[in-house]
């Protein structure tokens, strides 16, 4: 196993978790590729551990750009 820094992009690191600052995004927890939401800053709160995929409640996908019009990933219907 390697050890390596806690990104610049994380809040803390803790072991293997990684906590990330609002205003960035990653596909999930086992990845340490993190991205910056250029676009909707605000919607990517990945901290927040009621968060489902590191994005605001109602958002969803990649960086957090899209409504969860399906209510797939919230349980409720977002436009």
């Amino acid at each position: 196993m390697k050890c390596l820094r806690c990104p610049e992009s994380a809040e803390k690191c803790i072991r293997d978790e990684i906590h990330l600052k609002k205003g960035f995004w990653r596909e999930n927890n086992l990845t340490d590729i993190i991205v910056d939401c250029y676009n909707k800053e605000t919607n990517c709160d990945g901290h927040e551990a009621s968060n489902k995929g590191y994005c605001i409640k109602g958002s969803i996908g990649p960086l957090c750009e899209k409504c969860d019009i399906y209510g797939v990933r919230w349980g409720e219907r977002y436009a």
